[in-house]
């Protein structure tokens, strides 16, 4: 592989140490010009007028436009366009991270909202069912949608307990279990003619 000014530029940057690069440092490193310096980091949308650049901005975009100025036929221009594709995607990452922390944060704040409001609501909860059952049955409905229920269980069908249990055909049975012996034959001497 040949070598390229970027590639040596890319292994000094790799076995530097160094956090913060000046422009002086950026001159060293690369073997560019001032002016050159300068110009690439125009062209990355670098501010010009900072005295030092991190480790990360010399790597994302000076090192990055080096790469592509070492490709023939490439410029600033080329530069420019790329660090602004590269910058646009930067800038909506960022806004989809502040997007999605605005909505675990909303999800939250909404989710103890309705926890609060609950617990409110909760302690009227035993009056409103009084007040509505109260409504219900002074309308009539109650009775008439009892017995629609009624008529309803006893064309489903359910297992036998269940259907009895729900026609209240078990509520005989159990009282009748329930009596002692003597009570119920005598129940039964009772029912007999």
């Amino acid at each position: 592989m040949k070598k390229t000014k970027f590639t040596d530029l890319q292994e000094k940057f790799q076995s530097s140490t160094a956090q913060t690069f000046t422009k002086r440092d950026l001159e060293d490193l690369s073997g560019l010009t001032d002016n050159t310096v300068y110009q690439t980091l125009k062209a990355c949308g670098l501010d010009t007028s900072k005295t030092s650049y991190t480790r990360s901005e010399v790597e994302q975009y000076f090192i990055e436009a080096r790469r592509i100025l070492d490709i023939p036929g490439k410029g600033y221009k080329d530069v420019e366009e790329a660090m602004s594709s590269q910058t646009e995607l930067t800038v909506q990452e960022e806004s989809l991270k502040h997007l999605e922390g605005f909505r675990e944060g909303l999800t939250v704040q909404v989710g103890l909202l309705v926890q609060d409001v609950l617990v409110d609501i909760t302690k009227h909860l035993p009056r409103l069912a009084v007040k509505s059952l109260y409504e219900y049955s002074v309308t009539g409905n109650m009775d008439q949608s009892f017995n629609e229920f009624r008529q309803s269980v006893k064309r489903a069908s359910f297992p036998s307990k269940e259907a009895d249990f729900l026609t209240g055909k078990t509520a005989h049975l159990k009282l009748a279990s329930a009596l002692p012996e003597e009570e119920e034959e005598e129940q039964q001497d009772t029912d007999t003619p």
